[in-house]
């Protein structure tokens, strides 16, 4: 039997101000409702400044690098704050004698896992600043089960 092609979704979590929850969920994913995810990532405001939707700005890098995220994968099965790094595939490293882009490729493997998207939330610390609407830009790649 051949292996599944994999699809892509990209999920934007908006964060509204002035007024920011420290937790946020995932909205509604009806093209994954039944998905096996093997692999998530995102990128942080150094890689990718605008989201997705072209107009928004990624969350700021503080706000990003204390961020966790819990993915349910079940009743009894759950991703608990995980930080949001873990799943950080390029990052900018910005030192004095070293500035590149380095790429991480051993973190996206989630075995198939059937992910509940309306459970699953990224917490982050209560001030976002500057304080303006900003989004955690998530990429998601997945299969759809064989049918039988």
């Amino acid at each position: 039997m051949a292996a599944p092609i994999l699809k892509y979704q990209n999920i934007t979590i908006n964060v509204i101000g002035p007024n920011f929850p420290t937790q946020v969920f995932f909205p509604d994913q009806p093209n994954l409702r039944n998905a096996r995810v093997v692999g998530i990532e995102v990128q942080d405001i150094s890689i990718l400044p605008i989201v997705s939707d072209l107009s928004t700005p990624n969350v700021p890098q503080t706000t990003f690098n204390n961020s966790f995220i819990t993915l349910v994968v079940g009743d009894v099965n759950n991703i608990t704050r995980m930080p949001l790094q873990n799943l950080q595939t390029i990052y900018h490293v910005s030192t004095p004698g070293n500035n590149a882009t380095r790429a991480n490729f051993y973190n996206r493997d989630f075995m198939g896992y059937a992910i509940y998207w309306n459970k699953s939330f990224i917490e982050y610390p209560g001030a976002v600043t500057p304080i303006s609407n900003c989004a955690f830009n998530i990429g998601v790649y997945y299969y759809d089960p064989v049918k039988k």
